[in-house]
């Protein structure tokens, strides 16, 4: 049986207690700095990857992707 991402994500929320809406916008203001909206504006529409302290983030047409650990 193949698992749908919403599911998964619905799985986290309702049976684990994870609080989705906090989760967006802690990663919102992670990525809420100058140097992210620079180079988010820099890239345009190009996907580009942005390292941090805290990890690697992707971006492409000015969304969030993806992130992962940096080590």
């Amino acid at each position: 049986m193949k698992i749908s991402d919403h599911a998964v994500l619905r799985y986290l929320e309702r049976f684990k207690g994870i609080d989705v809406e906090e989760t967006r916008r802690s990663l919102a203001r992670v990525m809420d700095t100058p140097r992210m909206n620079d180079v988010i504006e820099f890239a345009g529409q190009a996907r580009c990857k942005v390292k941090k302290a805290d990890g690697i983030f992707c971006v492409q047409d000015g969304t969030l992707t993806t992130c992962y650990p940096s080590n």
